[in-house]
């Protein structure tokens, strides 16, 4: 019996390293369309807007699955957890 214990399901694939699973969180936040733009993403992010797991990030910082992030933007605030890695 094999056990794996960094086995993860993304879109019915399965891997064993979740690490070359990765994606910046501006770009995350571009392809998960928080925001229209990746350039207002990065803004948003320069401004403090943007925490992960309550601390103030990069736009280069990598998203990890199980991230909570926090959005705010304009009047509203999002809390999320990262279920999955996109790019695009």
């Amino acid at each position: 019996m094999i056990i794996y214990s960094n086995v993860c399901k993304i879109q019915d694939k399965y891997c064993l390293n979740e690490n070359h699973l990765m994606a910046r969180i501006d770009q995350w936040l571009w392809a998960t369309r928080f925001f229209k733009t990746r350039s207002l993403a990065k803004k948003h992010i320069e401004q403090g807007k943007i925490k992960i797991d309550g601390q103030k990030v990069k736009p280069s910082r990598h998203v990890q699955l199980d991230d909570c992030i926090s959005i705010r933007k304009n009047d509203t605030h999002w809390e999320v957890t990262v279920l999955g890695i996109i790019e695009k």
